[in-house]
């Protein structure tokens, strides 16, 4: 165990670490400690959230395949396209901190 967090210390120190994040990761956050907060893209829960209040057929208990399976067998794969784009494809949203590739102490993050 020793000899793994070694290699992954080494390879951190190099910047030759990759970190896998989850799709929140994209979503909307503020900064506790300055208040300051960065617009990102809705979750999937909150899409379903909105689909539900938009479309009696979904509910909030469904996941995000369930909703989207049901959205397209009641109104089509085009119907459901177009509403997930226009809730995904913002182009004036600028990438989150946690979009950016840091090295340690070399200055500020640079985006991908």
């Amino acid at each position: 165990m020793n000899e793994q967090l070694r290699q992954l210390a080494d390879a951190l120190r190099s910047g030759a670490l990759v970190a896998f994040i989850g799709a929140g990761a994209s979503a909307t956050f503020q900064d506790s400690g300055s208040g300051r907060e960065w617009i990102g893209l809705p979750t999937a829960g909150q899409i379903v959230d909105e689909m539900s209040r938009d479309r009696g057929y979904v509910g909030k208990h469904h996941s995000f395949p369930q909703a989207c399976f049901l959205w397209k067998m009641r109104e089509g794969r085009g119907s459901l396209e177009k509403y997930l784009l226009a809730r995904l494809d913002k182009p004036n949203i600028k990438p989150l901190p946690s979009h950016c590739r840091r090295r340690l102490n070399t200055g500020p993050p640079a985006p991908v």
